[in-house]
């Protein structure tokens, strides 16, 4: 294949030419609507996991402490060497016993008491020292009984009898204290009943682990859980420097058990010299203060053990043992497990529990919490004084943990998001929400991490975060990040329950948002006191967040509003009514940001709904009409006329109920406005048209179907009825209502009052006017409206509109409205990933440079190609044989319309029996076929995205319907989808179009009267020229590629006229070419901006040049054919050569190719049965004829 440039042009001028020629392959970026077809759950539906943690409300309440000491006396199978661990609650009994003149499992007792209590303050701790097993079994009774259905724990400190047989058996004592006796685990369990926890810091406690596995009773009794400090076989530790009870030190005191062990049993005392072990016993602060060391040790040990767990642990354990909705006192002791298990296993014991752990000994993060740790005790010589007291001189230096870890967190955001599915730091980050110091840094964070996804935001929730967001929603300073990350988690999941958090009876902290609709706005307003009503201006919040603007954010909070408004329903909308919401709706509905403005209609819909003073007020209040509403209808986003019109169709309805003429009137000029946009190219507005028909069909209660409408005592037919959408501006008498409007307060519904007390809020009494006949011609209006849409609905994507004509007509509800869940869909979208990805960057990247190598490839190879015209001279012709006819799609079906793909080596082809195939024209198969749902045949197809990797493909059709379909990328498999489709001229003679990919627009016409202009990416008609009366039948329509919006039109009578767009003017004509000779109709025209030439190819086979700026005379004649009619022809768009001849039907026809000046440079004979589809390829020496490929 050969192509053509200039000769003698520098590097420069390709360069040029390069960038010129890729300007016409500009991305053209869908509508967010697209794709969504008839199926309107696809890519809508969400499901939401069940992140709140459980349903387990189970709280553990007392706590049995079952202690079995025996001091002074050794049990018969413990060999204890002195010295031995002889601690017990870091106290040693026998010396406890000797001073304080009692029992040393008494002073333990109490000790331990204290040590759960720190845990939860509330939990109640019964000690039970040295129990016969009568007595045992009492208190265990005892207990369940004061417990109730609360979960019980039971600790078993056995360091003062046996080991724990094989058989499950825990000793106790006698009466007289004289002999040991056995108990079984099933005796105990049968006391104690279940839910529980036992806790057994015994040797060998592993048995009874087993033995509960062997006898199932984690099937039967799955509420209970078990702690042992040992596997079978195993004995406790006894080493001096450790205590003696180290399971439950570790359990009940873990940051004394940490600083022991790091101190003193992990070699680690060479490294600290001038750290005594009386310093760190002495740590200074308060475990509830974060800003002395002991609560930063405090703080950092729970977020250090709830990340592993997050890592480490499956979901439904996690949420089970770390995220319990009331149980505290569950919670630290497998916080404070996750420490046991990591400093006794280097003392030769393994730590059991049922439900089992994964390994977390090994993780990571335990080398964070010991370097914390030293960098405490490293400080504690100059923190402390000689006599252990604390150095006031002494400037404390926090730990750096939440630091790194926020950097962590957010280099993962950056870089790691891709490779690890779930960041450790989660834990960490949600811990930062609580202090000051790092909460704004956090929450940044946060929202950053939640706009990941809604992954992202299921993880976050899991992990916890809802109760600290819920505290922070009081904070106004931090109102703008919570409306980001609120909007992110009602999103995913808009239940009931969060909704809760935020619509309080007392204090609901929704109010703050509307600070970001209005600073100026007073939100404490009370039922019962009249709201602020007038709004100070110009008085907005600056951005609060890289990538993020006040408009997002308004949009955001309307978002919120509205899910609140639904899920909580009139308890919401009375809420935001009285706190004065609608003046600053109504200004968001005049900003230039069309997300705002769709979501403000949203909300103003969903704020009136089902309350008729609301809705009154907007109607025939002086300070709100509904002609707000009306410019929006007409808005350049699709997604701002659609929610317009759901806005107006629940303003509707109060005709129906109300006695007066005024809203009747109302209705019939809200329904007026849908007639308007009744045929919208937008989809998703025809259908919010539709849903505000079925709002009429309910609140009129109209008949089944306007047939039987008309037919009803004869109504219409009387010759002083007509119907009132044709009425003379239809206006409203408001001054006839007698009473001053102004913004009313609705009182908040108190607890006894029902849903339908509520709707009767404002309700007055009316006139005593006669409505039956306006109410008539209403209802007629709208059953005929609907019968239209139904009739009328184009094919394709409009079955869910005759569906619901069906539906309206069986008396059926309607379903409900989209719009809601489409607009939600943007909010999904990365707020703060501004760019793509890095894998879709590089590989946009690549394909950019790709195609513009292809393209300087072509261009180079074209300037050394002698047959094609070049400023220096004639070319000479090239030889019949060197031109290859290959058949590259065999089709029984005749061909319609053909495209190359400009950078692969495809061509898209429309034939007859409305199939659409994607071709690899290297090797004749087919990639793609999709049929074409319509019964009347294809006219024009239209490549719209040439430089991307996904066909979309434009299509038009006789019956005057426009389709967009995409599908596979290169190489792809599989049909096309489609992805929307419209009616753009209704009985169409005959059908002419051009796409202009610099403006994205379809340039359109179907009958003689008027050319439309189709904004594709805006879905609506942009611009209407109207034809003069004098045009005879319109055969082809072009326009430039420049961009620069110029149309030319070829007519029947030979004439061929010329406008330009951008003057606005529907009847300016700029130029108007006319040749001299007998009228020769246009069968084709291409404009080249370029050199400001203009062909026209006509019937008898003259092909006129045009100067656009000479006068209506051609510059010259090229003749094609003299002894035949010219059927086809096509200018290279870049190229000063093109190719015409005629399809010979069942005989040959003839193919030739010349230059702009007239230079015959090949011909080649055209198959039989060839039709006129033809195209030229971009940048190579090809053409497609029919099915036929001809390279030269």
């Amino acid at each position: 294949m050969k192509s053509h440039s200039r000769s003698g042009q520098g590097h420069d001028a390709g360069e040029s030419r390069v960038s010129r020629e890729m300007a016409l392959f500009q991305l053209f970026k869908k509508p967010e609507t697209w794709g969504l077809g008839n199926d309107t759950e696809t890519g809508l539906k969400k499901a939401v996991q069940d992140w709140r943690c459980g349903k387990d409300r189970t709280k553990t309440t007392h706590v049995l402490l079952l202690m079995c000491l025996n001091v002074g006396i050794d049990p018969p199978d413990v060999l204890r060497v002195e010295p031995c661990a002889k601690l017990e609650c870091w106290t040693d009994p026998l010396l406890a016993q000797s001073k304080m003149l009692t029992k040393g499992s008494e002073v333990i007792g109490e000790l331990l008491s204290e040590q759960y209590k720190s845990l939860q303050r509330n939990v109640i701790c019964k000690p039970g020292l040295e129990l016969s097993v009568e007595d045992l079994k009492y208190n265990l009774q005892a207990i369940r009984k004061k417990a109730k259905d609360s979960r019980v724990l039971i600790h078993y400190n056995g360091h003062g009898v046996p080991r724990v047989t094989q058989f499950g058996e825990l000793w106790f004592f006698d009466p007289d204290h004289t002999k040991y006796i056995p108990i079984t685990i099933t005796d105990i369990m049968g006391c104690v009943g279940s839910p529980a926890i036992y806790v057994l810091d015994c040797s060998n406690a592993g048995a009874i682990l087993h033995y509960w596995y062997k006898h199932n009773f984690h099937q039967s009794r799955k509420k209970d859980i078990l702690i042992c400090a040992c596997r079978r076989h195993e004995d406790l530790p006894l080493n001096p420097v450790l205590p003696a009870d180290l399971l439950t030190s570790c359990l009940t005191t873990p940051i004394r058990a940490s600083l022991e062990w790091y101190y003193h049993y992990s070699q680690r005392e060479c490294l600290l010299p001038n750290v005594t072990k009386e310093m760190i016993q002495a740590v200074p602060g308060v475990a509830a203060d974060r800003k002395t060391p002991l609560g930063e040790l405090n703080w950092i040990f729970t977020a250090v053990t709830d990340a592993i767990a997050w890592c480490t642990l499956p979901r439904d354990l996690f949420h089970r043992l770390f995220r319990p909705r009331n149980d505290m006192l569950l919670v630290a002791l497998f916080r404070n497990f996750l420490l046991a298990d990591r400093i006794m296993r280097e003392t030769g014991c393994t730590p059991l529990t049922h439900p089992p752990l994964p390994e977390t000994h090994t993780h990571p993060m335990w080398e964070s919490w010991e370097l914390a740790l030293e960098g405490i005790l490293s400080q504690l010589p100059k923190m402390l004084n000689p006599d252990l007291t604390v150095n006031l001189a002494y400037s404390y230096k926090p730990a750096t943990f939440f630091s790194e870890q926020l950097t962590a967190f957010e280099i993962w955001i950056e870089f790691g998001c891709k490779a690890s599915p779930t960041p450790d730091q989660l834990p960490c980050i949600i811990q930062g929400l609580s202090s000051h110091q790092y909460r704004v840094r956090s929450l940044r964070l946060l929202a950053r991490y939640l706009d990941l996804g809604s992954w992202a935001v299921l993880d976050a929730l899991s992990c916890g975060v809802m109760p600290y967001l819920c505290r922070l929603l009081h904070q106004t300073d931090l109102v703008n990040y919570m409306v980001v990350i609120w909007t992110k988690i009602l999103i995913v999941d808009p239940s009931e329950l969060t909704l809760f958090d935020l619509i309080r009876p007392q204090t609901p902290p929704a109010r703050k948002f509307l600070r970001v609709l209005c600073p100026a706005l007073d939100c404490t307003t009370e039922p019962g006191i009249e709201p602020v009503t007038n709004i100070e201006k110009g008085c907005e919040p600056q951005p609060f967040m890289d990538g993020t603007k006040i408009e997002q954010c308004k949009s955001m909070v309307c978002f919120i509003l509205s899910v609140l408004m639904v899920g909580c329903k009139h308890e919401a909308q009375v809420h935001f009514w009285n706190w004065g919401v609608l003046p600053p709706l109504l200004e968001c509905l005049t900003s230039s940001n069309a997300q705002l403005q769709a979501w403000s209609c949203i909300c103003l819909a969903k704020l009136v709904k089902d309350i008729p003073v609301a809705m009154e007020h907007c109607l025939i209040g002086r300070e709100v009409h509904i002609n707000v509403l009306k410019p929006l209808l007409s808005d350049a986003s699709q997604q701002v006329r659609a929610a317009a019109c759901y806005c107006l169709s629940q303003l509707v309805g109060l005709g129906a109920t109300k006695k007066h003429s005024s809203y009747l009137y109302t209705d019939v000029t809200i329904l007026g406005y849908f007639l308007q946009v009744a045929d919208d190219p937008s989809p998703l507005v025809r259908e919010e048209v539709l849903h505000a028909l079925a709002c009429y069909f309910v609140a009129y209660k109209i008949p089944p179907s306007a047939g039987e409408l008309r037919g009803k005592e004869g109504l219409l037919q009387k010759p002083d009825t007509k119907s009132l959408l044709h009425a003379d501006n239809p206006t409203t008498n408001y001054q006839s209502l007698g009473k001053e409007h102004q913004l009313p307060l609705l009182q908040a519904p108190s607890r006894d009052m029902q849903g339908e007390d509520l709707l009767q809020y404002g309700e007055g009494e009316g006139d005593d006017v006669d409505l039956v006949d306006l109410q008539i011609r209403l209802i007629a209006d709208v059953a005929e409206m609907l019968a239209k849409m139904g009739a009328d609905s184009y094919p394709l994507l409009d079955a869910k509109i005759r569906q619901m004509v069906k539906t309206l007509s069986n008396s059926e509800d309607p379903p409900q409205s989209r719009l809601f869940n489409i607009m939600q869909c943007q909010l999904e979208k990365p707020l703060f990933r501004v760019e793509e990805p890095v894998s879709s960057l590089e590989k946009r990247k690549f394909r950019e440079q790709l195609n513009k190598d292809t393209l300087q490839t072509y261009l180079n190879r074209a300037s050394e190609k002698s047959f094609l015209p070049s400023l220096s001279g004639p070319a000479e012709k090239v030889p019949k044989e060197s031109i290859q006819v290959t058949p590259v799609f065999n089709s029984a079906a005749p061909i319609i319309s053909s495209n190359f793909r400009a950078f692969t080596q495809q061509a898209v082809f429309a034939d007859a029996a409305n199939k659409i195939s994607l071709v690899d024209i290297g090797n004749g198969s087919v990639l793609s076929q999709t049929q074409h749902p319509v019964e009347s045949k294809m006219t024009h197809t239209f490549l719209m995205n040439e430089g991307a990797d996904v066909v979309s493909l434009l299509v038009t059709d006789a019956s005057g319907g426009i389709s967009v379909y995409s599908g596979p990328g290169q190489g792809g498999k599989g049909p096309m989808h489609l992805d929307t489709a419209f009616s753009a001229s209704r009985d169409p003679k005959r059908v002419c179009a051009d796409w202009q990919p610099s403006g994205h627009a379809l340039v359109y016409s179907g009958d003689a009267m008027k050319v439309s202009i189709f904004s594709m990416e805006e879905e609506r008609l942009q611009q209407c020229i109207s034809l003069p009366a004098r045009a005879v039948g319109l055969n082809a329509l072009r326009t430039d590629d420049a961009g620069s919006r110029s149309i030319a039109g070829g007519f029947e009578d030979g004439s061929v006229r010329y406008w330009d767009a951008r003057s606005g003017d529907a009847h300016h004509l700029f130029a108007w070419f006319l040749s001299t000779g007998p009228h020769d109709p246009v069968v084709d025209l291409y404009m080249r901006m370029t050199s400001h030439h203009l062909y026209s190819m006509h019937k008898s086979g003259a092909i006129k040049v045009w100067d656009l700026r000479s006068a209506r005379t051609e510059c010259r004649n090229i003749d094609a054919y003299k002894s035949k009619s010219l059927t086809f022809g096509h200018l290279h768009h870049t190229y000063p050569l093109f190719f015409c001849g005629y399809a010979g039907g069942n005989q040959s026809g003839k193919v030739e190719i010349l230059s702009t000046r007239n230079e015959l440079l090949g011909e080649a004979a055209l198959p039989k049965l060839a039709t006129a589809a033809t195209c030229f390829h971009p940048y190579q020496s090809a053409m497609l004829v029919d099915k036929y490929l001809f390279s030269f």
